[in-house]
């Protein structure tokens, strides 16, 4: 997926984080990429969308219904070519509506 080093990592979070670099988000990663999204029905994995398209797809359905969104409380695992990203995510959907995540 990516060298496996924190700041790496960090990096690839940080432009997920904002959704707006989606080419920046699609150079780090290999066309077999997969994200898994807390939501869906997909349990206990949530929604996973796999490949670079999909991957650009699901980012600009994301971008459509957030206003903001902000990492916080992050914790962030390297296992192998996995990074395991948990955080709080509060924001505000376009709508006006709070995210509590």
């Amino acid at each position: 997926m990516i060298a496996a080093d924190r700041g790496a990592a960090m990096s690839l979070l940080v432009r997920f984080g904002k959704a707006s670099d989606v080419d920046g988000v699609l150079a780090c990663v290999t066309p077999d990429f997969g994200w898994r999204l807390a939501k869906g029905l997909e349990a206990p994995d949530g929604l996973i969308v796999r490949g670079k398209e999909v991957v650009r797809q699901a980012l600009a359905e994301r971008a459509a219904v957030i206003q903001r969104i902000r990492f916080s409380e992050t914790e962030v695992t390297i296992v192998g070519d996995s990074i395991i990203d948990g955080s709080a995510l509060p924001g505000e959907r376009a709508t006006g509506a709070p995210i509590l995540a």
